[in-house]
């Protein structure tokens, strides 16, 4: 195992620090062909710290014994619950998933819950699948309050966008350098997180939705692991890792499901270093997913590794615009601040809220 020290999370104090994640990777238990040893080891060659596997309707890798720290690599298995002509579910934290892709979306949510687990609307805009193997239909359960939140960048699904029919020509291209055809999150996905964000908490994640494509008798993979993994992914910040598998699968779990985290194409470059934080008159620091009373006189912080083009929205608004590897910003008014961030022309990127909330509300 590896327990060398991480990134300091700079607006979280002493112990915290910064993890790497691939969130919603495939294997051979459903529809991808890597093994969880291979899908473990392309995760320690790419710098991933902790892997959160979702295979379609299947626990298979946790039933297994794949949960826990493996080759360096904490493992937290979960499931991707996808009914047919229906919005699919990223769910972990779960020990059956038995009959749910035949059942209400409400109806598992709630049985979600009630095992303790956390539920992410799975790649929400229903974006159609390339070479005519049809579509994933929209999300459309929002107002349940057993979804966490949502996948606000799904690699696979912004891959793909556009292949079929008409860019069936680019497809040599996109497999040879996948991150360059990123486009980044939708408007109308960050829209419907901004205006969800005004009423509760609503955690954005980004996913891998990893599917590893292998041929027989051919070593080249078109969609390898390698470099899938190095492309859209979730930066936590959490308390140390210790080593102690259900401990710091508890402890993932808080950080993400917490919203202390960002989402970031590292391939274009890497975001490890990227914070986002606040500080109130009195001293106390607010994190990336936290909710705090407005008051005035509290400042909101931007770093990068990298001088980069930040924008500080407020309620889905630009208030903020810097080009640089710093910002500093005083709030004038209650709001759901969160910050994007490009590299250069491309989306590279987005932090979860920090909730500002007027006293009223």
């Amino acid at each position: 195992m590896r327990f060398e020290e991480k990134t300091p999370a700079r607006g979280r104090g002493e112990g915290y620090q910064e993890y790497v994640g691939g969130l919603h990777v495939h294997t051979e238990y459903s529809d991808g062909s890597a093994s969880m040893e291979r899908v473990i080891q392309a995760a320690r060659a790419t710098g991933i710290d902790f892997l959160v596997i979702a295979d379609h309707d299947s626990l298979g890798a946790k039933k297994h014994g794949f949960e826990g720290w493996r080759d360096g690599v904490l493992v937290m298995v979960g499931v991707e619950i996808s009914p047919w002509r229906k919005g699919h579910c990223l769910a972990w934290g779960v020990d059956t998933c038995v009959g749910y892709r035949d059942a209400d979306a409400r109806v598992y949510l709630g049985q979600i819950a009630r095992q303790k687990g956390a539920a992410f609307a799975a790649h929400p805009e229903g974006k159609s699948r390339p070479c005519g193997l049809g579509r994933v239909e929209v999300w459309s359960d929002w107002d349940t309050p057993h979804l966490a939140g949502m996948e606000v960048w799904s690699f696979m699904h912004d891959w793909s966008e556009g292949v079929w029919p008409f860019g069936l020509h680019q497809l040599p291209f996109r497999f040879l350098d996948p991150a360059r055809w990123l486009r980044g999150p939708s408007v109308e996905i960050l829209r419907r997180w901004d205006r969800i964000g005004q009423e509760r908490r609503f955690v954005g994640i980004g996913s891998l939705d990893a599917h590893e494509v292998g041929m027989p008798l051919v070593p080249w993979r078109w969609l390898s692991c390698e470099r899938i993994f190095e492309t859209v992914r979730t930066h936590i910040r959490s308390e140390r890792l210790a080593g102690d598998a259900e401990r710091d699968i508890r402890t993932l779990r808080s950080a993400i499901e917490g919203g202390r985290c960002h989402i970031a194409n590292d391939r274009v470059c890497d975001s490890t270093g990227f914070d986002f934080w606040g500080e109130t008159a009195g001293g106390i620091i607010v994190s990336m997913g936290e909710e705090v009373a407005y008051e005035r006189g509290v400042t909101l912080h931007v770093t990068c590794p990298a001088p980069a083009c930040v924008r500080l929205l407020r309620n889905g608004a630009d208030v903020a615009f810097a080009e640089d590897d710093a910002m500093r910003y005083e709030p004038t008014g209650a709001g759901v601040y969160r910050v994007e961030v490009r590299w250069k022309t491309q989306p590279w990127i987005f932090s979860n809220p920090i909730y500002l909330r007027s006293r009223q509300g």
